[in-house]
């Protein structure tokens, strides 16, 4: 049964964009009314304790007037349910619904509204065959390696850099006796290190290289909405951290129009790299797994995985959660299949 029993109907829908008609049952308004009017009262600094379903109304109606109140609930209501009846309507979209309303919630009545939502673009690729990727040959200068032995000279002492001999190895190094092997461990594990993150590399340069065969234009609302979601995650973070944005552009150091720039330039290449990755996984008709679901949320909050899953799941878009774990196996499989060319 569908959720929060909604009853979801297409009313009309071309190549670009569909208008739904949404429905809530009259058994789900009233805990949503209440629970829109007690969130709305601890947001203007209400006491609510005490009060009941009507003075709590009446409290509101004071302090923010009935209009704005009516306003407020009708927003709430399909904002909340939107992305469920989306869901339930088997369409592909991307960019948030335009909703709309011709009458007002009532608690315990059924509510009415219409969602336009706009459709995702679907774009083929020119081949889909394994991808050839160019790679620095990792390799650990001489440089590098004095680097990482002047700290271990800073944290034990003994001697300058240029004095460091055999004996001050084998005293303040337990694993290596000599110079010579001293370097040639840090030159290894300089290594290991940089194979590391050519691995993690892997992931991106394979899909910025597929997303080349994509063919097609990605339209330019498209865009705007990405780099405006981009731009919303970003300062969400950093207030989070206690900062404003000027405070991290400052410490930055970069001019907030280039940051603008580079902003656009990377969501454009991010877009670019999930459609090309969503048009493999349909030529390939790859399919998910809970494992692949578990995978994705290690990805997007590690140590959080649970906590994510439940967010993406109350509300409503546990699609974005499978989308984003299908781009990931293609992505992997993409990895798997590529060929590497090292320079040095």
């Amino acid at each position: 049964m569908a959720k929060f029993g909604l009853e979801v109907i297409r009313l009309e829908q071309d190549g670009e964009s569909c208008r739904l008609s949404i429905t809530v049952p009259a058994s789900v308004t009233g805990d949503i009314y209440h629970g829109a009017s007690f969130a709305r009262a601890l947001q203007e600094g209400i006491e609510v304790e005490g009060l009941d379903a009507t003075a709590l109304h009446e409290a509101l109606v004071e302090k923010i007037g009935e209009s704005s109140l009516q306003g407020h609930l009708d927003a709430y209501i399909m904002g909340a349910m939107a992305p469920f009846a989306v869901a339930e309507s088997g369409l592909e979209t991307i960019m948030d619904p335009a909703v709309v309303s011709k009458e007002s919630l009532v608690p315990n009545v059924p509510f009415t509204f219409e969602a336009t939502v706009v459709l995702k673009p679907r774009f083929s690729l020119s081949s889909y065959g394994p991808v050839t990727v160019t790679l620095e040959k990792p390799q650990v200068t001489e440089a590098e390696i004095d680097i990482q032995i002047a700290g271990l000279v800073e944290r034990y002492g003994g001697a300058p850099l240029e004095g460091i001999d055999d004996a001050w190895v084998a005293k303040y190094v337990s694993i290596v006796e000599t110079v010579a092997d001293l370097r040639e461990m840090m030159r290894e594990q300089g290594v290991a290190f940089k194979n590391e993150e050519i691995e993690e590399a892997k992931h991106f340069l394979t899909a910025s290289e597929l997303a080349k065969r994509l063919e097609g234009s990605i339209p330019d609302e498209v865009y705007a909405f990405a780099q405006k979601e981009t731009i919303k995650t970003l300062r969400g973070q950093i207030e989070e951290k206690g900062w404003s944005m000027k405070e991290f552009m400052e410490t930055q150091k970069v001019p907030e129009q280039q940051f603008s720039m580079q902003a656009m330039l990377e969501t454009r290449e991010r877009l670019r790299q999930n459609f090309a990755l969503e048009a493999l996984a349909r030529h390939l008709g790859l399919e998910l797994t809970p494992e692949d679901i578990d995978e994705a949320l290690s990805r997007i909050a590690p140590g959080q995985e649970e906590q994510a899953r439940k967010d993406f799941e109350s509300s409503g878009r546990r699609h974005l959660l499978e989308e984003a774990a299908l781009r990931d196996k293609a992505n992997k499989w993409l990895v798997e299949t590529a060929h590497y060319e090292y320079r040095e």
